[in-house]
């Protein structure tokens, strides 16, 4: 390797880890304001405030290592521009851009490495962070109880608590719905309990004083059966009970394989539903109105709903695939990008490097989200969603590559074609007065 390839990658290595230790900080200092009000009030313990940020942190660096490049890029390149380097190296009668293939070589080797951190490590660390913050929300369980209304989890669905009032450690005035998956519907009342956990801290478990159970079976309507109780332990949500804590995956959860054999599975339960769909229709065609017609129409529309909704799932899924592929990809984009700004900004501030990167990774981000949204919904195809962002910014790196390289500043030219738009306005109205 030559000396000013070497000297380019080491130029680039100092600002990308300052860069990526800035970004990343900044990312941790949301996170723990967010989470703030969350650690004080569940009286979270050191370990447990580390690991919920180190689960979070391979999403994060996800995000901030494209950041990083395109930082370090405009950094070295505008140093290398405004110390005069540039013009020595182009006096030699070298060009820029050939000693850039190390680099691009680097980092195009690091790309591939964000493809298996995207796709492997960073569905176990987000499923990890959502499980450890289910199992947070049951720590103090008293403090998620809101007295005077009823209480519902979307974990819990079977259940409804209603506490008149409440302290540190006890309810007042308990009542629980309960209508689980058995064949009887449940109300618990009691004067008092308490609410912790149990096995662990997998178990949560109203222990109730002074009350009692009302039972009505969901078969025989006029079965009911009232039970007095001094103490009654009611598991509310674990390991003994119906539910489990340890949470079902969702897509951003789940590695490409399990993402690839879910989709295959919704592609046969879509092609069953619109082969069921059009025979019903079919039928519908050669019936007159009446109950078997509406009930046909009823089965058609089920099944539509039904291939609809597993299309949805299917969008979703190829959303996160892309998405994935398209965030390491990144990397090779805002190098591509990063360069000709560097070279034609003519700045080695670190002011003016930050600002830029943000504004570009602030549109680069939106654009994903928006193109998630509409991908998510079936306005978009998922691909193009993801990938937009990333030809937008490669054909805008060509088009600053191809005027770097003519010795153009597009940025000039930007200013001055601005600073002429202004001063004729100011001259008109000038002329005006």
């Amino acid at each position: 390797m030559k000396i000013l390839e070497r000297y380019l990658l080491k130029e680039s290595f100092k600002p990308f880890i300052g860069a990526l230790g800035v970004f990343t900080s900044l990312f941790l200092i949301d996170m723990i304001i967010s989470k703030l009000s969350l650690i004080i009030q569940k009286k979270l313990s050191f370990m447990t405030v580390l690991s919920l940020f180190g689960y979070n942190l391979p999403a994060m660096v996800a995000l901030t290592i494209p950041m990083a490049i395109l930082f370090a890029s405009i950094m070295t390149f505008g140093k290398l521009s405004i110390d005069n380097e540039l013009t020595a190296i182009k006096s030699c009668g070298i060009s820029v851009y050939r000693l850039l293939r190390p680099l691009y070589l680097l980092v195009i080797l690091f790309s591939c490495g964000m493809l298996y951190f995207n796709h492997i490590i960073l569905p176990d660390s987000n499923y990890n962070s959502r499980d450890l913050l289910i199992h947070i929300a049951y720590r103090n369980p008293i403090s998620n109880i809101k007295t005077g209304v009823f209480n519902k989890n979307q974990n819990i669905s079977d259940l409804v608590i209603y506490a008149g009032g409440k302290d540190e450690r006890y309810l007042r005035d308990v009542i629980i719905y309960n209508k689980g998956q058995r064949e009887t519907f449940q109300i618990v009342s009691a004067k008092y309990g308490e609410i912790d956990l149990a096995n662990n801290g997998n178990d949560l478990i109203a222990k109730l004083y002074d009350g009692e159970i009302h039972e009505k079976s969901l078969k025989n309507p006029s079965t009911y059966r009232v039970v007095k109780f001094k103490t009654f332990n009611f598991n509310i949500f674990g390991s003994t009970g119906d539910s489990n804590l340890r949470h079902t995956l969702s897509d951003r959860e789940m590695n490409t394989r399990v993402m690839m054999q879910k989709i295959g599975e919704n592609a046969k339960i879509i092609l069953t539903a619109d082969s069921l769909r059009e025979i019903y229709h079919q039928k519908l065609e050669k019936m007159e109105h009446g109950r078997a017609y509406d009930a046909t129409t009823t089965k058609m529309l089920q099944q539509e709903s039904k291939s609809r909704k597993h299309r949805e799932y299917n969008y979703a899924y190829w959303v996160e695939i892309h998405k994935k592929n398209a965030l390491a990809f990144a990397c090779i984009v805002f190098l591509f990008l990063g360069v000709p700004v560097g070279l034609m900004a003519k700045s080695s501030g670190v002011g003016a490097a930050f600002g830029f990167s943000m504004v570009v990774f602030v549109l680069y981000h939106s654009m994903l989200l928006g193109g998630e949204e509409l991908a998510d919904r079936g306005y978009v195809a998922p691909w193009l969603a993801m990938w937009l962002s990333n030809i937008v910014l490669i054909i805008l790196g060509i088009f600053l590559t191809w005027k770097s390289r003519r010795d153009t500043n597009a940025f000039d030219s930007v200013r001055f074609k601005v600073r002429k738009f202004f001063q004729k306005i100011v001259k008109s109205k000038g002329s005006q007065i």
